[in-house]
């Protein structure tokens, strides 16, 4: 998917030097690792506004902004 539809909105820094970024047109969050590398962390979820991460309990925070809701993921 070319970068002007993925309508990045959210980004967040992890601990090992990458980034997590909520993407309307893709409705997922993509994780772009330390070394540049791109995969989808959480998928199907419709405008995903700003992201955060709870770091003591290693989960995703998801604010789905059409359906007023939170989504929370726990990552692995």
């Amino acid at each position: 998917m070319p970068e002007s539809e993925r309508q990045l909105d959210g980004i967040v820094t992890t601990a090992d030097g990458g980034f997590l970024v909520s993407s309307w047109g893709e409705q997922s969050v993509i994780r772009v690792d330390g070394e540049g590398t791109l995969s989808q962390t959480v998928t199907g979820v419709e405008a995903p506004a700003d992201i955060e991460l709870d770091r003591m309990r290693n989960r995703l925070l998801i604010p789905l902004f059409n359906d007023n809701e939170v989504r929370i993921v726990p990552l692995g």
